[in-house]
């Protein structure tokens, strides 16, 4: 399975070890590019905002499974909004790890973990395969 990871962009570190942690011990993969631009880079030209607004929608389309986290006490954020709909809209699974933060987060498509433990013991539940437990 292939997985979008949509969150905060300053929450990106605290998933990079999870996003090791699948490749590394799974056949499953993380599509999120966005995750290794360096912090406090922002887009200082429309091209280029452009540019990473393409490619994110490009990651969505490579995968199966788009996963929002919305981490407590975090606002939710246009970016986020506009990727988990548009899985939405592409008929992708979709998955919550922390808390529902809009209307579209409620529908019954939509699987919900509590936190990064929750979720990652879904990940060790997959047929198949067998993941050792997330230190992150």
């Amino acid at each position: 399975m292939k997985f979008y990871f949509a969150a905060p962009f300053t929450y990106a570190q605290e998933l990079i070890p999870l996003v090791a942690h699948i490749h590394g011990t799974t056949k499953h993969s993380v599509t999120s590019s966005w995750l290794f631009i360096p912090e406090g880079t922002r887009s200082k030209h429309a091209m280029e905002a452009m540019d990473y607004a393409f490619k994110d929608l490009a990651d969505v389309n490579a995968a199966d499974i788009l996963v929002l986290f919305n981490p407590p006490g975090v606002p939710q954020s246009p970016g986020r909004n506009i990727e988990f709909g548009y899985a939405l809209a592409k008929g992708k699974q979709l998955m919550i790890v922390g808390e529902r933060k809009g209307v579209f987060q409620y529908l019954p498509c939509v699987s919900r973990f509590t936190d990064i433990t929750d979720f990652q013991h879904y990940l060790s539940c997959l047929a198949d395969e067998h993941l050792a437990p997330y230190e992150g």
